[in-house]
This record gives C-alpha cells, structure tokens and sequence, in this order.
C-alpha cells in the first residue's frame, strides 16, 4: 500500500501499476500464509465480468492470483483498518448497497474500468453463501452483460474445510484467525467458459448451469465434510 500511494502521489494514478503491485504482493501473500492453490481450467485471456460464487472474505486473492481484474466490495469494506486503504488504492470498486443512487453509481464506474479494458471480479450472489448451490442471483450485471455486450467468465471457489467459509456472526478479525490461525488453508479456483448473449436470464442460467455441477465436481473426494461436525 505505502508503495502504491508512494508512487500515486510523485507520478499520479496509474491503475495499471496499482495492479501490478497488488500481484506482486499476492504472490507473497499466498505462500505467507500456507494457502494451497490448485488451479483448474484457463484463465480468460480477454477482459470481462469474472463471476464467482463467494465463500470468505478470502475468495478474490486466489482468483486475483491468475486474473488482472478490479474487485467489487460492499462500502462498509471501505472503512476497514489496511483491507479498506489496500483496496482503495488498488482500484476497487465500493457498493453502496442501502441506495438505489449507490448502486448506480457503482455500476456507471464499473462500466468505466470495463470500457479501460480491465475486467470486473463481483460475486452474483450478493454475499457470502455455503453452498454447495448457488443463492440468489442478483441480475444487475447480467442485464449489463446483455445490454453492453460483456463477456461473463464463471469461476468456482472451494475450500477443502467448511471451517475456511464466512459464518454469519463472525467478524473479519475473528474469521480470519479461525482460517489461517490453524493448519494450511486449502483452495480449488475452476475457470469456466466463457458466456454471453443478448438476454440476461439465459446467461445467468447459463451461469448457474455451469457453476453448480463444478462445485459438486471440485468437493467430490476432497470435501471434509465432517470438519463441520
């Protein structure tokens, strides 16, 4: 972070290198704090809405890892001590979900970065889900997709441990230490084919079609379901 603002302020935004260091820091971060990656598929190779379905505050760093994209967060993100700064600085885009006028704003800068050539990382879902289905699908950036011509990139996050999913009640501090405060942290990241079309529904139910036989295929054999218990 301090490198980016450094930098930001003697030779101004570059969104492009706020990336490149957001990577490099990445790289790091992954091994740093024994997360195991496995990768699954190809990355897409043209810019797009790269749609995930979302488990823990964790999910985008995997994804980040092979994919140059701007996260979508929800505002309160904004406001955390270094996360908050971190994502500021590295272009992400804050919803405020409470206002339609927010969620406008979100969208119109959203179709900025798309039409800069970057890709867009947000989660359909809205918010954190255990699946191993998908929940509700919010149909906004579908209807973009359509309307603009967007090309939507599924991609499938499992953790091997039900214990590495966001659980309602916890707080980001407390989940993160129940994540990475025990043993390693295993990830299964699936890249889809890529989906477009003209209506919105078809291509989230091309969407759904897609990610919810890969979830079942990513925890089949390699799933603790039991660490529950």
């Amino acid at each position: 972070m301090l490198r980016i603002a450094v930098m930001n302020f003697f030779k101004g935004l570059d969104l492009s290198r706020s990336l490149r260091y957001r990577l490099q820091f990445i790289r790091f971060l992954i091994p740093a704090l024994g997360v195991k990656v496995e990768y699954i598929g190809d990355p897409p190779r043209s810019p797009g809405l790269i749609m995930c379905d979302h488990r823990s505050y964790f999910d985008p760093v995997p994804v980040l890892r092979k994919v140059r994209a701007v996260p979508v967060g929800k505002a309160e993100v904004r406001k955390w001590p270094v996360i908050g700064l971190g994502g500021h600085l590295s272009g992400t885009v804050f919803v405020d979900r409470t206002t339609k006028e927010g969620r406008q704003a979100a969208r119109d800068k959203i179709n900025q970065r798309l039409a800069g050539g970057y890709s867009i990382l947000i989660y359909p879902e809205g918010t954190i889900f255990p699946g191993p289905e998908l929940g509700e699908l919010k149909m906004g950036m579908f209807r973009d997709a359509a309307k603009f011509g967007y090309t939507v990139h599924p991609v499938a996050v499992e953790y091997r441990s039900p214990h590495d999913v966001w659980e309602k009640g916890i707080g980001f501090v407390g989940h993160f230490f129940r994540q990475f405060g025990g043993g390693s942290v295993e990830v299964r990241v699936s890249f889809g084919p890529a989906l477009s079309g003209d209506d919105a529904e078809d291509i989230a139910e091309d969407f759904r079609a897609w990610m919810e036989p890969e979830i079942l295929r990513l925890r089949e054999g390699w799933y603790q379901a039991e660490a529950s218990s």
